[in-house]
């Protein structure tokens, strides 16, 4: 396996990794790395999380890469770091105007101890133990926790914006500033809606990205004019 193939592999288990480079001539440097948007390798600028610029396999030609050792989770430790991952996400990143109720889930994520976040993995649908399952629910009910599939994002600026709506971003702001309802349609490798709406006081916005000509693909809950965080696969 390449220096390269190294690191992607890697990426695809952490989504953003440490790795120390070791140069022909003995020299060593400490990189972080990331998938870039579209697909491949970021490398990460100092002092950045998400801009960096893409290298390919020529850029690590000679390099020997060394992965920090890695200390393996169970799925009920994966599901309760994702929760808290996507909290402390969605409290950064979230329009004051939008999802309430979600930013309050949020808030409880990260003020419920890490033994109760431990027990909610058993609520998922390849788990046999109805029992389990259901005590798992009626936690996450009791407690006022989200139920999440997995936690990804997704930038309003990555899905291919045609030409006409490279400003969309700005004007969905406008629109989230005055909770204003909107809807806006666009084709590319995917049919793409974003739009907002209140219901019942609440105001909310989702970005969907659905195969071209089919009513299925990935759904987002839109969480400011740019940000998404991943809702579901249909």
């Amino acid at each position: 396996m390449t220096a390269y193939e190294t690191i992607e592999s890697a990426i695809d288990k952490q989504s953003r990794i440490q790795a120390t480079l070791v140069y022909p001539g003995g020299g060593k440097e400490k990189v972080r790395f990331s998938r870039a948007s579209g697909g491949g390798v970021l490398r990460l600028s100092p002092g950045r999380q998400r801009y960096g610029r893409r290298i390919n396999e020529f850029d690590l030609k000679d390099v020997t890469v060394i992965l920090p050792k890695t200390i393996e989770l169970s799925s009920a430790e994966q599901y309760a770091q994702s929760l808290k991952k996507w909290a402390k996400y969605v409290l950064l990143n979230c329009h004051p105007n939008l999802w309430r109720e979600i930013q309050k889930q949020a808030c409880n994520v990260l003020q419920t101890p890490d033994g109760v976040l431990l027990q909610l993995h058993d609520w998922t649908w390849h788990d046999d133990d109805a029992a389990k399952r259901d005590n798992a629910r009626e936690l996450e009910k009791s407690l006022n926790l989200p139920h999440i599939e997995q936690y990804k994002t997704l930038t309003l600026n990555s899905c291919q914006l045609p030409t006409y709506y490279k400003k969309l971003p700005f004007t969905i702001k406008e629109h989230l500033d005055k909770r204003e309802e909107f809807k806006y349609y666009w084709t590319s490798n995917y049919d793409y809606h974003v739009y907002a709406w209140s219901s019942e006081g609440t105001y909310q916005a989702c970005l969907s990205q659905e195969f071209k000509g089919c009513g299925n693909g990935h759904y987002w809950h839109l969480i400011n004019a740019n940000n998404a965080v991943f809702t579901e696969d249909d």
